[in-house]
């Protein structure tokens, strides 16, 4: 049932059974392709999705034409949700990856529930700072970090993100995850992430299955992002 979705969201946590029946009743499913773009960067903001299948990245163009990837989504995530607060424009661009299931709330509604239920603005608080630490450390990795550690961070930031929103676990069935996207969100070429990638697989920290990047020692995996 929708209602039992939703309330593993991070939005939604903590709510009554007969809000989130409310709540999943306000949604529409939308189906998506392969590389479809949802929404781009400096566009109004009108809705507020909620992942439900599939996976999608989160980026922004840079002057040179170079994507830069700030994130990546999996089920359970939802996104879309700044530009309904603040009436700014969209700050950056998103694009499935896969083919994905999306669940759409017009931006009215969704201003509507925040205002109705504090228990939703506290799970946005909640989100909100750790994402700013989130990007904290990203801006720290990116400034401070030579580009192998960067890349490791993004790997293992990546399948975290993927761990804790699904209830599959990552070391079991991994990331489907392109050296070009570890390089769009570390901030090195995709020539440098191969020659990483292939020492850390030499290494038996990770390695490749039917192209899908299994993190097999997360704890060792961390000790070599912390080494200079």
């Amino acid at each position: 049932m929708l209602k039992n979705f939703l309330s593993k969201v991070e939005l939604f946590k903590n709510l009554d059974n007969t809000i989130l029946e409310e709540i999943a009743g306000q949604f529409t499913v939308q189906v998506y392709l392969r590389n479809n773009v949802i929404f781009i960067e400096n566009e109004k903001g009108d809705n507020l999705y909620v992942v439900r299948k599939g996976s999608l990245k989160i980026y922004r163009t840079v002057e040179d034409g170079r994507e830069i990837m700030l994130d990546v989504l999996f089920p359970g995530c939802f996104f879309g949700e700044m530009a309904l607060l603040d009436n700014f424009r969209r700050s950056a661009s998103v694009q499935t990856r896969e083919k994905s299931e999306l669940l759409v709330m017009p931006g009215k509604i969704f201003a509507t529930l925040v205002r109705q239920h504090p228990t939703i603005a506290f799970n946005i608080i909640l989100v909100m700072s750790r994402r700013l630490r989130l990007a904290n450390l990203q801006m720290e990795s990116l400034a401070l970090k030579y580009a192998r550690s960067r890349i490791i961070n993004a790997i293992l930031r990546i399948s975290q993100r993927q761990q804790n929103q699904e209830s599959s676990s990552v070391l079991r069935y991994g990331i489907n995850l392109t050296h070009q996207e570890i390089g769009d969100f570390s901030g090195t070429s995709r020539e440098t992430v191969t020659r990483v990638v292939q020492e850390l697989q030499e290494k038996k920290l990770i390695s490749l299955k039917k192209r899908r990047l299994v993190v097999l020692d997360q704890d060792a995996l961390e000790n070599e992002y912390k080494k200079v």
